[in-house]
């Protein structure tokens, strides 16, 4: 798979990245976390510039859950759900953050 993940198994990112949104949604960094590591070691560095880019948006959303920022870490994993699953694909991520809430960030 092209932008810098690992093409073994692609079909298995919307649902990783649908486990990450469960996470924001129970305010829980210590699964997010164990997301985040999965996502890590499936970045290719055959793109180089892709999966630096997709690491640090990890890591940036992950650093936002342990800051109680659980909303900024639901957007940016929803965003790569949708990029990630096929159109016409039964797989589908949760649209309404109104459950996530942040106690350090605005609305």
């Amino acid at each position: 798979m092209e932008g810098g993940l690992d093409g073994e198994h692609p079909s298995e990112l919307p649902q990783l990245y649908a486990r990450a949104i469960a996470a924001c949604q129970g305010r829980d960094a210590a699964s997010l976390g164990r997301v985040v590591v999965e996502l890590m070691g499936r970045l290719n560095f055959d793109y180089d510039e892709a999966a630096r880019r997709l690491g640090r948006l990890y890591l940036l959303a992950l650093q936002g859950a342990r800051r109680g920022r659980f909303r900024q870490s639901f957007r940016i994993f929803r965003s790569l759900h949708a990029v990630a699953t096929p159109r016409g694909s039964s797989l589908k991520a949760p649209t309404s953050n109104r459950d996530v809430r942040g106690s350090t960030e605005s609305t």
